[in-house]
């Protein structure tokens, strides 16, 4: 475990937020989320170092197998979404972009990669998990394994760098951040998602909140230090997209249905999740959490300045 300061180089002076433990993967352990009283940026403090790391993220870990390109699971997901994305509508949709080079940061096993690729992109990726980056290298994509900290320079710079549900993963955001930037065109944007910690399910799961994700999510963000973030890197925040999507508060029910052990509120709720019972209601909810900017997921799109 490490101890760091506020990435923004405040006067350490920090308000501990809330505590709690890994409830995604069950590691041992108990962590801490503080808030800097100077600029409100929320971090998990202390946090596994990045060596360190790699053991919460184990082989199965979800978004490592939901981005398999040819698995069945994908393909059926896949179809399913067309319906889905018309009425909730797509958080990764570029509409205003036309195809150049794109980067995907935590590119996981390639199904971004391929699905943008498929649209004329010119593709390259960088993923933390070897085996996963190798599900992406087999398919033929070009893909850095390792931390996006330790990547080398790139032979060219991008018109699009994406990053999605990463951000709050990386030990080094401002650093991140400026390599982004460097590596960017002019005008060239980083879009990317992120849970949001000032929607109304941060202060009422706490430590039950789906998004949370300790340790792996080592910070905890919200627009206003996003933009601070930003502002210091060399982007400039042009739009904030919530996403039309209950599952953050579906999953956040489910963990405290499972902590009072209500075996019969668990299984309805599981049967909402995986689609099998009320979809109509599902759509609704998440369409109003979305307008509402409650959902606790959003899309940042972040210009080069």
């Amino acid at each position: 475990m490490e101890t760091k300061n506020c990435p923004l180089g405040c006067v350490p002076l920090d308000i501990r937020v809330m505590s709690g433990e890994d409830i995604l993967h069950g590691k041992s352990g108990v962590f801490h989320i503080v808030k800097c009283s100077r600029c409100g940026l929320m971090r998990t403090n202390p946090r596994p170092s990045p060596e360190e790391m790699g053991r919460y993220y184990p082989d199965d870990y979800k978004p490592f197998l939901t981005t398999l390109i040819n698995s069945e699971e994908v393909i059926q997901a896949g179809i399913k979404a067309k319906l889905v994305s018309f009425l909730r509508g797509n958080s990764k949709m570029l509409p205003y972009l036309k195809p150049g080079k794109m980067l995907e940061i935590g590119c996981a096993s390639g199904a971004y990669l391929n699905e943008m690729s498929k649209k004329g992109w010119q593709v390259q990726g960088i993923e933390f998990s070897p085996i996963a980056a190798d599900n992406a290298k087999k398919e033929g994509y070009q893909v850095y394994t390792g931390a996006i900290e330790t990547a080398p320079q790139p032979d060219t710079q991008f018109d699009l760098i994406t990053g999605w549900m990463v951000m709050e993963h990386l030990h080094e955001p401002l650093e991140v951040l400026r390599r982004l930037n460097n590596w960017t065109k002019k005008d060239g944007y980083f879009v990317f998602s992120v849970p949001d910690a000032a929607s109304w399910e941060f202060q009422y799961f706490k430590d039950k909140w789906f998004a949370q994700q300790l340790p792996t999510h080592l910070f905890h963000y919200t627009v206003p230090t996003l933009k601070k973030l930003l502002n210091e890197s060399g982007w400039v925040l042009e739009k904030v997209i919530w996403h039309k999507n209950p599952n953050n508060f579906l999953k956040s029910m489910l963990y405290k249905a499972q902590a009072s052990h209500n075996k019969s509120r668990e299984v309805f709720l599981n049967k909402i999740i995986r689609g099998e019972k009320l979809n109509v209601l599902h759509l609704i909810i998440g369409w109003l959490m979305g307008i509402t900017r409650q959902s606790g997921r959003m899309t940042i799109w972040a210009r080069k300045i």
